[in-house]
């Protein structure tokens, strides 16, 4: 991060890293510099006398941190000599901004002036000219925008009459006095709401011609637009917090893990072909019939640098699947990927615990701790799902084995019989928008006055012993719906109210009559006791291959100790040491304690999946890491732009991505993927 920063003690970059995780992220450092000492000398411009001038009047963010690391150790440049440098804070970054005194939105506050002309207060800003409003011949203000924040300055247009004819957008460089609003035009809102800049002088750095639309009308712009034109899109305050979010929390991961003895091991992209899961981008090569596939994840050379001795490992990692177009997916995406040796599931569970409790701080957000913790069966009956948002009741119950299950009328030939109630459905949908929500095999029940009977055409089929059962069972009141879904395969059932149960959710949400459980917005937890082991489901179009059976995580998960002995008799029945971390409903991640031993990791991939031997020579590289002495080990992987979207409330992970694709995999802005010329394909045997 700081040239020379490893020279620092343990305890020296401690408390710097502490010091710099309490300011903003996201300016360099001026050039030159190694770590910054304040009390010295000042990086200046001397282009001008004022900017100069205010440049010694800055203030540093990290002077107590700074002091204590120079006690202890000196940090040399890259040929030997010693430099320090004051380290300056505009609008609160803790750094220097380059050309500029200050950072638009900066607080300047403590540099008000009652004179227009007073030195003490001139200021030098660049940004995008943003607005503009011209009240009489010799008075405007403009707004000028850069990517932390927003000024008022105010000109006179006969003067400054680069401020007063430059485009919107257009890049502007002021130098002026700052000066305190009158009181009847401060902004609250704004961090420098309370005080102006009165332009002295103005350079126009860089005019804006023909913008396809402008920052201050970007949500009346269609998405695709704003995509094809991802330069513009970018200068959007929410895109602006959103990726500088991001950063500061990779910065404060990065730290947890550092401080626990992780190593920072960046691992292959081009991989070659393998049996994992989702399906792979392939890469040509110009050996003819040979093909490199982009990695998945890095979850076998994670796995080999458990048997290299690396026994905490972590990267931040690029990741590649070609999902299609399943919706709100990203054909690239990063995961925060880590593996350890000697380790069990409560070790894990402590980690990420420590370290979304430390992402979230530097979000400004508190997560509960401990996370709570359910069995994938219990998820799978109460939510009918497997990563259940917890912040809502309306709760599965299972009346399989009620006297409802007698009734041939309603319920003919299911086995299965399982419902919840949704409080208030009946005042947000009409009858006919809730028949066109419900999904086969579902009855709805609707509550009455009375606090004895139900309504609705099932009734009919239905004594009134039962429906009063049902009321006091499901606490169903006037304005709520009874939802029963029945069949004869418990996960269909299960599958579909899960489903169905989050519609409706969606629906009361939007109608702001979703009652949650508390008041905290967020809910964490663990699922865990997957099953190893589902039935294979193939895609249409894709080739048969004979397999039976899929891994339900992926094939080097681990069976569950007290299951093992069934991994060749019963496999379905084998739960695997798999675990997920949930939040609101969202999978943040997921991870197991893997297969150590090359002879169990064998058995599974050809005995129980049922791989032939053209398959099993792509684990050969695996297997014999395995058996070379490989250490027990586990991981896991988050997902980094679910984490960073639940985090920022966005809608879209393409609210979180600098350069995302769309999903249909298309980047808009560069018109990738693009045709490649006969030459190229020649050389790469594709004709």
């Amino acid at each position: 991060m700081l040239r020379g920063s490893l020279l620092l003690s343990a305890t020296a970059r401690r408390s710097v890293l502490a010091s710099l995780r309490a300011t903003r992220l996201g300016a360099p450092l001026p050039p030159s510099c190694g770590l910054l000492k304040p009390s010295s000398v000042l990086w200046t411009e001397s282009s001008n006398s004022a900017s100069a001038s205010s440049w010694s009047r800055l203030y540093s963010a990290s002077s107590s941190a700074w002091s204590a690391a120079s006690s202890e150790s000196t940090v040399s440049d890259s040929v030997g000599s010693s430099r320090r440098a004051t380290t300056s804070s505009s609008s609160g970054s803790g750094t220097v901004p380059y050309g500029r005194t200050h950072y638009c939105g900066a607080d300047l506050s403590h540099l008000i002036s009652s004179s227009a002309s007073s030195a003490s207060s001139s200021v030098q800003l660049s940004g995008w000219l943003r607005h503009r409003r011209q009240l009489n011949p010799t008075f405007a203000f403009a707004v000028l925008a850069d990517g932390h924040g927003q000024t008022q300055v105010v000109y006179n247009p006969q003067i400054h009459t680069a401020l007063q004819s430059a485009p919107l957008e257009s890049q502007i460089r002021v130098i002026g006095n700052v000066s305190a609003r009158p009181l009847d035009a401060t902004n609250s809102t704004m961090s420098s709401g309370n005080y102006e800049v009165h332009v002295s002088e103005c350079t126009l750095l860089n005019e804006a011609r023909d913008l396809p639309f402008f920052l201050h009308k970007a949500d009346q712009v269609a998405e695709e637009v704003r995509l094809r034109y991802r330069h513009l899109d970018l200068r959007r305050p929410q895109l602006q917090h959103n990726l500088r979010l991001r950063a500061r929390v990779y910065e404060s991961m990065r730290s947890v893990l550092f401080e626990r003895g992780f190593v920072d091991v960046e691992t292959p992209t081009l991989f070659r072909s393998t049996p994992e899961g989702a399906r792979e981008f392939l890469v040509p090569t110009r050996q003819k019939d040979r093909f490199y596939a982009l990695t998945q994840s890095p979850q076998q050379y994670k796995q080999l640098l458990m048997a290299g001795g690396f026994d905490r490992y972590y990267q931040f990692a690029r990741c590649y699947r070609d999902e299609g177009h399943r919706a709100d997916r990203q054909p690239e995406f990063t995961q925060l990927d880590l593996e350890m040796s000697h380790v069990e599931e409560e070790n894990i569970y402590e980690l990420i615990e420590c370290l979304l409790v430390e992402a979230f701080a530097a979000a400004g957000h508190t997560l509960p701790t401990p996370f709570p913790r359910m069995t994938y069966a219990e998820a799978m009956l109460r939510y009918g799902v497997d990563k259940p948002d917890t912040r809502y009741e309306m709760c599965i119950e299972d009346l399989s084995t009620s006297d409802l299950a007698s009734n041939a009328t309603l319920f003919y030939e299911s086995t299965v019989i399982r419902a919840f109630a949704a409080p208030a459905l009946a005042e947000v949908l009409s009858k006919k928008k809730l028949q066109a929500l419900l999904p086969k095999n579902t009855i709805s029940l609707f509550g009455t006055s009375d606090g004895v009977q139900l309504s609705g055409s099932a009734c009919k089929s239905l004594s009134t012993v039962q429906q009063t059962r049902l009321i006091q069972q499901f606490s169903v009141h006037q304005g709520d719906v009874l939802l029963l879904t029945h069949g004869t395969d418990e996960e269909t059932v299960a599958s579909t109210l899960g489903r169905l149960r989050i519609a409706v959710a969606n629906e009361l949400r939007a109608a702001d009559r979703l009652v949650f459980c508390s008041d905290e917005p967020f809910r964490p937890l663990w699922v865990h006791d997957f099953p190893l082991f589902s039935r294979a489901d193939h895609e249409e179009g894709e080739e048969y291959d004979g397999r039976t059976l899929d891994a339900t995580h992926h094939p080097f998960t681990a069976p569950a100790p007290e299951d093992a002995h069934r991994l060749l008799s019963d496999p379905l029945s084998v739960r695997g040491r798999h675990y997920d971390c949930v939040l609101n409903g969202v999978e943040l991640g997921g991870g197991s304690i893997r297969i150590h031993q090359a002879d169990v990791q064998l058995s599974v991939l050809r005995d129980v999946l049922g791989l032939p031997e053209s398959r099993l020579h792509s684990f050969s590289h695996l297997l014999t890491a395995l058996a070379s002495g490989c250490p027990p080990h586990g991981g896991i992987a988050l997902g980094m732009d679910r984490l960073i979207a639940v985090m920022c409330g966005a809608s879209s992970l393409r609210e979180v991505i600098a350069f995302p694709k769309t999903s249909s995999g298309n980047e808009l802005l560069s018109g990738a993927p693009a045709e490649v010329t006969s030459a190229q394909k020649l050389e790469y045997h594709l004709r």
